[in-house]
């Protein structure tokens, strides 16, 4: 690619943090079968560690919904998810 990476944007990264090497994937799109831990996710950074209900896929419906799903992006470490930024186009 010109001015940029040659890597895949599917192709995961390695990172060495410590002694460890960690496969860091994303930023990308949340798949389907993505969307239950990126809740639990988004629910435990910003719901119950604050001590709120885990109530994220409630309280924004419409960002966290099938067809919005190429709003959310993920980034996920050793296949976890460790960041999520979800929004929504609003066209007025």
């Amino acid at each position: 690619m010109p001015g940029g990476s040659s890597r895949s944007k599917r192709e995961p990264m390695l990172s060495l943090s410590g002694n460890e090497v960690k496969r860091v994937e994303g930023p990308r799109t949340c798949s389907d079968s993505e969307i239950g831990p990126t809740l639990d996710f988004v629910n435990l950074v910003h719901r119950t560690l604050k001590g709120k209900e885990p109530t994220a896929g409630q309280d924004y419906p419409y960002i966290y919904q099938h067809k919005n799903l190429e709003n959310v992006r993920v980034i996920k470490v050793d296949g976890r998810i460790v960041s999520s930024v979800g929004h929504l186009s609003i066209r007025s």
